[in-house]
């Protein structure tokens, strides 16, 4: 009794008893679906595409930081500006 298609090679006994056993428990058998699921190319593509949207949303993150550091700085010099060049000088 052997549980491969007609047009397969044949297997080693020792192979075809580690399938049989693998099939013969609920937990290995999911297990095994979970890795057929993720070396396939529809698992890949769904992360190509999921990690395509969290591009876009970390590169409008990116521009989003980059103009508040801007303003920041704008903010800090002319607070700096205000607070060296306007105060007078005291000298004993």
């Amino acid at each position: 009794m052997s549980s491969q298609p007609p047009h397969a090679r044949p297997r080693h006994p020792v192979v075809e008893a580690q399938l049989a056993h693998r099939a013969s428990h609920a937990q290995m058998r999911v297990a095994d679906a979970i890795t057929a699921f993720a070396g396939s190319m529809p698992f890949v593509n769904l992360h190509a595409v999921a990690f395509a949207h969290d591009f876009v949303e970390q590169e409008i993150e990116l521009k989003t930081n980059t103009e508040l550091t801007r303003e920041i700085h704008l903010l800090t010099t002319e607070l700096h500006r205000r607070l060296v060049t306007d105060q007078p000088t005291s000298r004993s």
